[in-house]
């Protein structure tokens, strides 16, 4: 059976069948290739003189293009997508982190002579430790107001890009360089 002129199959080897090409955006000549130019054009690349490209799907998942009932229109040839995103500040909700510091029932102050007073307990095993001027803490003074910018939480992460490709499976993808050329109904 002929396939009809630019099918695209996938295919489990890893080599071009005879009239077939892999689908690697590699340019051809027009004009040894009229007819597969005359239905590719130049969505996938080219100057559409004298050259036009093969659809590149190496590392890449296929869509149906156009538009779908509430989903995104996708345009004949476009190209799009990561297989890891970094995430910054603005990619995530708007949040606040408590600091909860106390000492059982004693109400502690603060004060920089550390006569009569105790440290701070360090951090916890996977804490966020930083670095800031070593305060004492006196206990017995009641209701201390403390400056709400001498208390910090430092920032978390460490700008890692995060995978967000879903899982696949590599197959080769080819374009029928010969065949019939598709009717339109």
């Amino acid at each position: 059976m002929d396939p009809y002129l630019g099918c695209v199959i996938i295919f489990a080897g890893n080599f071009e069948i005879r009239g077939f090409r892999f689908c690697s955006g590699q340019l051809l000549p027009i004009s040894q290739n009229t007819a597969l130019f005359s239905l590719l054009g130049t969505y996938y690349g080219g100057n559409g003189t004298s050259n036009f490209a093969l659809p590149d799907l190496r590392g890449r998942g296929a869509i149906g293009q156009g538009p779908g009932p509430g989903l995104t229109e996708y345009v004949i040839g476009e190209s799009a997508g990561e297989e890891s995103v970094t995430l910054l500040s603005g990619n995530i909700p708007v949040h606040t982190h408590l600091v909860n510091a106390f000492n059982g029932s004693t109400v502690a102050t603060a004060s920089n002579s550390p006569a009569n007073a105790f440290f701070a307990e360090g951090p916890k095993a996977g804490g966020i430790s930083g670095k800031a001027p070593n305060y004492y803490l006196t206990p017995g003074v009641p209701n201390v107001t403390l400056n709400p910018l001498a208390v910090g939480v430092n920032p978390g992460g460490g700008s890692i890009p995060v995978p967000v490709m879903q899982p696949f499976l590599a197959v080769t993808h080819l374009i029928a360089m010969n065949g019939i050329f598709p009717p339109r109904n």
